[in-house]
């Protein structure tokens, strides 16, 4: 299953999933990103299995809003004692993920 229509993707197979962050996301509002992660929290409740790949190897740049998602994200999967592997490309993500 995927998203269409919004600044990620979402994909389940299997029993675990894939978000994939898009650059346009960058743009949104903070509010738009709350609500973005409670539709991402909605549909990874709907799998049995906690596991979830976050792919940010689109982005170049990620914003503290985008930050604040992934780690909501996080603590959710956490929360069900799940496991959670963020891809990333690039050094500058990177670096924000760092701190």
């Amino acid at each position: 299953m995927t998203s269409s229509g919004t600044p990620y993707r979402f994909e389940k197979s299997d029993g675990y999933a894939v978000v994939a962050l898009e650059p346009e996301l960058n743009n949104a509002q903070w509010s738009e990103i709350e609500k973005i992660g409670t539709d991402l929290l909605g549909q990874l409740n709907s799998i049995k299995s906690r596991a979830m790949v976050v792919d940010l190897s689109a982005l170049n740049y990620m914003g503290s809003a985008m930050v604040a998602l992934i780690v909501r994200l996080w603590k959710s999967v956490k929360e069900d004692n799940g496991r959670m592997v963020v891809v990333n490309r690039d050094p500058n993500v990177f670096e924000v993920l760092k701190l």
